[in-house]
């Protein structure tokens, strides 16, 4: 990470205990960064950025009506060991209600690369632990791998890592703002769903942060609506795929490319783990009803 003078300042001013706690989520910070070079699921032939392989975008419900969802994120969305963090329970609510959804995205696995335990439910996902929202500007090739599976919504929950590292409020949503445009490029039709962060219990600068950047992204989402445009159309600028991707984007009743939703009210403090930033399954359960 970069100990910038803001992450010094930060760290220097901390309680023993909030020492403790943030030595504790650096070495688990390093210890999901190095997963994805470890990866068991390389793919011969497609391309890596840096020691992370990028693999190919899996759409597992090939009916072109189904409505394609795509979570996006970091170790929330991934999930921790086993875990599907909150995407099992949100894709069963989603059926029950007679949704016709598949998940789509290019990883498979929990946090480590550990095979997640349920497999009743599309298990892809695009969350990559210990990520900050400047590796998916930098590093990632957003666009290209979206282009593959085109999602018609994108569930949104990334800036947590940047947090812990003490990132701005300020640059974590303009960095949000260009993940956004890199995602809209894939299929102009979709909706994103920019979810404000979960509630962050860990050392009291985290809280304060996390609680600023989520007022921050009501803005984040205005300025984004007045920029990425919903096509609805293919005549004047058609993309890849847009007859699909308009077909389904017209069932999805909203009109804006980018709604704010706040996923995490509502969850208290005993149902997130010690290091209170991650969701116990209480907490996930409340994440996905929201």
């Amino acid at each position: 990470f970069d100990q910038d003078d803001v992450t010094r300042r930060y760290l220097y001013r901390l309680s023993p205990m909030g020492v403790h706690v943030t030595a504790c989520l650096f070495l688990w910070f390093f210890s999901c960064c190095v997963t994805h070079a470890e990866d068991p699921d390389e793919v011969p032939g497609v391309p890596q950025v840096g020691k992370f392989v990028v693999k190919p975008c899996i759409v597992p419900n090939p009916d072109p009506d189904v409505v394609r969802v795509m979570p996006f994120g970091d170790s929330i969305t991934q999930g921790g060991a086993g875990s599907s963090a909150y995407r099992r329970t949100l894709f069963h609510v989603l059926r029950d209600n007679g949704h016709k959804v598949t998940f789509v995205g290019s990883q498979q696995y929990s946090i480590k690369n550990q095979p997640t335990i349920h497999k009743d439910f599309d298990i892809w996902h695009e969350g990559h632990s210990g990520t900050r929202t400047q590796w998916f500007i930098k590093n990632y090739p957003v666009t290209s791998v979206f282009e593959q599976c085109q999602p018609d919504i994108v569930l949104l929950h990334l800036g947590t890592n940047d947090i812990i590292l003490g990132e701005s409020p300020g640059t974590i949503s303009q960095n949000m703002r260009d993940i956004m445009r890199k995602v809209w490029l894939a299929n102009p039709s979709m909706i994103i769903l920019l979810s404000k962060l979960v509630p962050n219990y860990g050392a009291e600068g985290m809280t304060k942060r996390t609680k600023w950047l989520n007022k921050a992204l009501f803005n984040t989402t205005v300025n984004a609506n007045a920029e990425l445009r919903r096509q609805l159309d293919c005549t004047e600028n058609p993309f890849k795929n847009c007859e699909r991707a308009v077909r389904v984007g017209s069932t999805l009743r909203k009109n804006a490319s980018v709604v704010l939703a706040s996923a995490g009210d509502g969850i208290t403090q005993d149902q997130m783990f010690e290091d209170g930033i991650h969701p116990t399954d209480a907490g996930n359960l409340m994440l996905a009803c929201n």
